[in-house]
């Protein structure tokens, strides 16, 4: 395998070049957290959402999942002769990322398809598509968004389908690669736009996630993916970009984040062992997170979102509340029944009777709610004050049903409301 490295930069320079924005999204699920969501090769993929941006929340998967080429060897390009093609619009791992089909429906950009002849190793051209049903259930498929993004083009693909840019995205040393000069190339490079579900980073995308995550961005490949390896594999290994390495003599070659610290790699595109750590756009719009608490040891999985759910959701600290008495909407204002909530914000729960008042404790900090009082009485290690809520505490059923934002952000909690799902979420003050 042929590798041309160059010093990537370290996350303390490309901090500085990126404005990192906070979508509204970002709190049903925050940059950092992780979810388990679709197969492949039998195994649930780890995916992390590693921020967000105009496509909104950016999933990537973990580890390397799998090993292939990133495109077949081509006749029919006199430009490529005995080479593969580095544009990313028509690779034949794009196709296959993005197909549902059968091995035999797959609709392959070229009819040299990556066959034992034309790719080094591990061929997949018998394998069903990346997004088959056995791998994204139907309703799964529908949380991939389909998005449009920015691909760019060594000179050869700009002649014919350059919808923008002025010049190659190249750079003219191979020693040294600075961020301003990654993101300065970026903006100017010829490019094109192309459609997609699953994707690969390009080098900005990469370059944003390092200034979040810093060495995040290199990994090892999962367990399974071990088995195609033919060398001690439990070391980080290089993985594909989407960007094609634009040298003169380099019209194959596709830029790949190696397992070497300080490196970025190229690699010809018809190479086998190339990693493969595909990335996606989830649509909270239709899915949230649930079942979990976005920790890598204990992931959220997702569920239908605001579409498919009734009623409204609550969740304390990333993990979502569920409780057999459900909570209730009264003027405006979400109840919740008295023990559920403090179960959960781990309080401590008396009653007294004779007044009808709830008692609610945690470390230092006590407060009383009375039955159809609109004050709260709070008592702070000997700090007494008063809070005025405009919905009392109220009896249904015979249980006591709370006012839940006043109840938690009395015990330092940040409450806000989702309201595309319906959801209440409530988190710990950091």
């Amino acid at each position: 395998m042929k590798k041309i490295l160059a010093v990537l930069l370290v996350s303390t320079l490309i901090t500085s070049l990126f404005a990192i924005p906070v979508f509204s999204e970002e709190k049903l699920l925050n940059t950092g957290d992780y979810i388990l969501f679709g197969k492949y090769d039998k195994e649930e993929i780890l995916w992390r959402c590693v921020g967000y941006d105009e496509n909104g929340a950016l999933m990537l998967a973990d580890r390397i999942i799998m090993l292939k080429a990133y495109d077949a060897t081509q006749y029919h390009d006199p430009d490529r002769t005995n080479a593969s093609s580095n544009y990313w619009g028509n690779s034949d791992l794009r196709c296959w990322l993005n197909t549902r089909e059968e091995a035999d429906n797959i609709d392959w950009p070229f009819p040299f398809k990556p066959t034992e002849k034309r790719v080094t190793l591990h061929p997949y051209d018998s394998e069903k598509g990346f997004l088959h049903p056995d791998n994204f259930t139907d309703k799964e498929y529908g949380f991939i968004k389909e998005v449009t993004q920015k691909a760019t083009l060594n000179v050869v693909d700009a002649g014919r389908i350059k919808e923008f840019g002025e010049e190659q995205y190249r750079f003219e040393k191979t020693n040294s690669i600075t961020a301003e000069e990654i993101i300065t190339g970026y903006d100017a490079a010829f490019g094109t736009n192309v459609t997609d579900r699953i994707f690969l980073l390009d080098l900005k995308q990469i370059l944003e996630v390092s200034a979040i995550f810093g060495d995040y961005i290199r990994t090892t490949p999962t367990d399974r993916a071990k088995k195609y390896f033919l060398r001690n594999s439990d070391y980080e290994y290089f993985y594909w970009t989407r960007t094609p390495c634009v040298a003169a003599t380099k019209q194959s070659m596709t830029y790949s984040i190696p397992s070497n610290s300080t490196s970025l790699g190229y690699s010809q595109a018809n190479n086998g062992e190339g990693g493969v750590r595909p990335a996606f756009y989830l649509d909270l719009e239709k899915a949230h997170p649930a079942n979990g608490d976005g920790s890598k040891e204990n992931p959220f999985t997702l569920e239908a979102g605001k579409a498919e759910s009734e009623g409204f959701l609550i969740r304390i600290d990333g993990t979502y509340l569920s409780t057999e008495n459900e909570p209730v909407m009264i003027n405006d204002r979400i109840m919740i029944p008295l023990r559920d909530v403090c179960e959960a914000l781990q309080c401590e729960v008396g009653w007294i009777g004779e007044t009808e008042t709830a008692t609610i404790s945690k470390d230092a900090l006590l407060i009383e709610v009375q039955i159809n009082n609109n004050v709260i009485k709070r008592d702070n290690s000997g700090v007494k004050d008063e809070i005025k809520i405009d919905v009392p505490a109220t009896l249904l059923e015979s249980r006591t049903y709370i006012p839940l934002r006043a109840v938690a952000e009395c015990f330092g909690y940040e409450v806000s409301w989702n309201d595309t799902f319906q959801t209440a979420i409530i988190d710990s003050v950091k």
